[in-house]
């Protein structure tokens, strides 16, 4: 099973974006390491107690990461579908494929933060509608497919973006069921996070998306991740064995005590203690 790095890209004391220079310094250390994937978050602001905080955009940062790496896969969990038209998004995961070439990932979601939309007018009601058309839509946008859609959300005209390297895994991060058939229709991988040391949850969605592959007749193989906050003085090596034996290929560990928040450095170096 692969050990994949929830980078800090903000402040856990002002909040604001961590600069990208310190970012790639843990994704440095991480490759150093061995930890197959490094991954940042995106969103426009989250308010927490009293106080809005973000990182920096997350196509940009994988960006100057890719310059600085040169084996670790580096992936966004999850770019957030309503913050971007899907052809720009597809545009976006295109360039950043070609700085990192085979070592990308593009996550999908829904977004889920009420207060991010509504400070940038954007619409909350219906996303996983949204979702449903954008997925295919940037898929065959990043598999070189000319698109005409006529869709409810979406609507494109023989619309192309022109690529210089195989197109990304795309992976959808899913908790409820319709979710999870979108996940098992059209992803490459599926991810669900934050979780804790018990994969009792993990466990039941696995199986709900298990039964959904069936459903919708999926033959090719989905990549399966959680994401986990690791605690503080707890031993990592049963957390990594029971998500293993519970049928995770990847687990992605944070070590903030929110998730993407800056973290103490030497706590990266535990799975390899």
């Amino acid at each position: 099973m692969d050990i994949g790095l929830a980078l800090g890209t903000l402040d856990a004391g002002s909040g604001k974006p961590l600069p990208l220079a310190r970012v790639a310094e843990q994704a440095v250390e991480a490759e150093r390491l061995g930890y197959s994937s490094a991954w940042v978050m995106d969103h426009l602001i989250i308010e927490r107690d009293g106080q809005r905080v973000a990182a920096h955009d997350p196509f940009v940062t994988l960006g100057h990461l890719a310059g600085r790496t040169r084996r670790i896969t580096l992936g966004v969990l999850v770019a957030g579908a309503p913050f971007r038209h899907p052809g720009q998004v597809a545009r976006e995961a295109a360039a950043v494929a070609d700085a990192a070439p085979d070592r990308f990932v593009l996550g999908l979601g829904a977004g889920w933060h009420e207060p991010e939309f509504a400070a940038f007018g954007l619409p909350f009601a219906r996303k996983v509608a949204r979702l449903e058309e954008y997925v295919p839509i940037v898929t065959g946008l990043l598999a070189g497919q000319s698109l005409s859609v006529e869709g409810e959300f979406y609507r494109l005209r023989e619309a192309t973006i022109l690529t210089t390297a195989p197109p990304p895994p795309v992976w959808v991060a899913a908790f409820q069921p319709r979710m999870l058939e979108l996940t098992a229709r059209h992803a490459d991988g599926w991810n669900a996070a934050w979780l804790g040391a018990d994969p009792g949850r993990f466990s039941d969605l696995k199986r709900q998306l298990d039964e959904a592959c069936t459903r919708v007749g999926r033959e090719r193989p989905l990549t399966i991740t959680a994401g986990v906050q690791a605690e503080p003085a707890g031993a990592l090596a049963p957390l990594l064995d029971a998500y293993e034996k519970a049928g995770a290929d990847q687990v992605i560990i944070n070590f903030g005590l929110r998730p993407f928040v800056s973290f103490d450095p030497t706590a990266m170096a535990r799975p390899f203690a």
